[in-house]
């Protein structure tokens, strides 16, 4: 009898122990897809990969501990988002956060089409179909909407007052992305209404910079509107490089990176947007649906301008635009 008694709780423990250890065995953390422009190691992606970290320890997700961030960055070439998007959507991760919403997350959603995508900057979500309206999305994404077109007109009303005997100002445009011949359309509107002659010259990438600011310089113009992109932001200081070379000043987007040739820059705070997108990913782990969050509109907004440059092209600032500023760089 104590024999069968053995032999029983022996049988017993043996089936047990897997069991417990399977209970003990932690839930698999969830995975967040992170699909930006340029490489980890840029100070400028490094700044924003930790305030979109902030963002989601803002609602109670800290990285490594309740969630795994899975990263991948396209460089300067943004067709090599498409391959990238389709990986996270295969592996697959709970979110995608990515910095081109139109490229990468379609790329993402084609493959697996109940993922949720969140983006820190979009141009026109409605009018690139990602969302049925800003209050109700209605999809897959959610974010925040930058109105690319709107911040390049209030730029070629800024130049217009930092020069305003200026009259040809070039408009660098991205060819591989979309929303730039839309943008082109509507500022050739605004600049003739500023007595402003606009041209369109086109880079998809550092190897055609040299080209286009030549033939700008050719023209020639005197100032370069930069269009807002991925491509653009994350090769700057090729781009910053380029109009010094041609002696040219440059109006941007693009705040907190190497300001080489820069004149000045208006622009959604970019580190606040990757903030508050990092709260929407957070949102949506807990449950919330893309397609219910309401895409916000930008509420601050930053002005640099450089005197560094103002004083290299012989550009006299009015003390009236320079007292409007967020930051001046002497």
């Amino acid at each position: 009898m104590r024999r069968r008694v053995f032999i029983s709780c022996v049988v017993c423990t043996a089936f047990a122990w897997p069991l417990a250890a399977l209970a003990q065995q932690p839930a698999q953390l969830p995975r967040v897809g992170y699909l930006v422009a340029g490489a980890p190691e840029i100070p400028v992606n490094r700044l924003l990969r930790a305030t979109f970290v902030e963002g989601m320890r803002e609602f109670g997700y800290v990285e490594g501990r309740d969630y795994v961030l899975e990263e991948r960055y396209f460089g300067a070439d943004a067709r090599a988002q498409v391959p990238l998007g389709e990986e996270l959507a295969r592996l697959p991760v709970d979110v995608l956060f990515t910095s081109d919403a139109n490229t990468g997350g379609r790329a993402a959603v084609a493959v697996l089409p109940t993922l949720p995508v969140v983006f820190p900057v979009n141009g026109d979500p409605v009018g690139n179909g990602l969302a049925r309206s800003l209050a109700r999305p209605g999809g897959n994404f959610t974010g925040l909407a930058s109105f690319s077109v709107d911040l390049a007109r209030k730029r070629l009303e800024l130049t217009k007052e930092l020069m305003p005997s200026a009259r040809r100002v070039a408009l660098l445009t991205n060819p591989t992305n979309a929303l730039h011949a839309r943008t082109a359309s509507e500022l050739a509107r605004a600049a003739r209404d500023l007595a402003l002659d606009l041209r369109t010259f086109a880079a998809s990438g550092p190897e055609e910079l040299d080209a286009a600011f030549a033939a700008m310089q050719a023209w020639p113009a005197e100032v370069v509107a930069l269009l807002d992109d991925p491509v653009f932001f994350n090769q700057y200081d090729a781009v910053g490089a380029a109009a010094t070379r041609h002696n040219l000043a440059l109006v941007s987007g693009f705040w907190r990176i190497p300001k080489e040739g820069l004149l000045f820059a208006y622009a959604t705070n970019n580190n606040e947007a990757w903030r508050r997108a990092g709260g929407y990913v957070a949102r949506i782990l807990q449950g919330a649906k893309p397609g219910d969050l309401a895409i916000e509109q930008p509420t601050k907004f930053d002005f640099t301008i450089d005197l560094r440059t103002a004083k290299a092209l012989g550009i006299a600032i009015p003390q009236s635009v320079l007292i409007r500023a967020d930051e001046v760089i002497e």
